[in-house]
C-alpha cells in the first residue's frame, strides 16, 4: 500500500468523522449542542481560509515593540487570563 492510499484513507476517515460528529451536533435537541455545531463549522471554515493565506507567498510585516496586534486564538479557547498574561510577557517583557 502505498503513501497516497494511506493519505486518502486517513482525509476520508477524517471526514466521515467530522461528518458524523457534525451532524450529531446539527440534529441534536440541545440548543448548545446546536450552537457548538455552528461555531465549530465556522471555525473549521476558518482554519482553512487561514492555511491556504499560509501558503501563499504575502510577506507580513516585522513587528516591534509596542505594536497593537489582533491575535486569533480559535474556537473554545479557555483560561483566557492565562493564554493573556503568556502573550504579554512573550510579547511585552522580552
Amino acid at each position: 500500500m502505498g503513501l497516497s492510499t494511506e493519505i486518502s484513507q486517513l482525509k476520508h476517515k477524517a471526514i466521515n468523522v467530522l461528518d458524523s460528529f457534525l451532524s450529531a451536533l446539527f440534529s441534536s435537541s440541545d440548543a448548545r449542542k446546536q450552537k457548538q455545531c455552528a461555531l465549530l463549522s465556522y471555525w473549521i471554515v476558518d482554519y482553512v481560509r487561514m492555511l491556504r493565506r499560509e501558503n501563499s507567498t504575502v510577506s507580513y510585516r516585522r513587528f516591534k515593540r509596542g505594536d497593537i496586534v489582533k491575535v486569533h486564538l480559535g474556537y473554545r479557547v479557555g483560561h483566557m487570563e492565562k493564554i493573556d498574561e503568556k502573550l504579554r510577557l512573550m510579547f511585552f517583557d522580552a
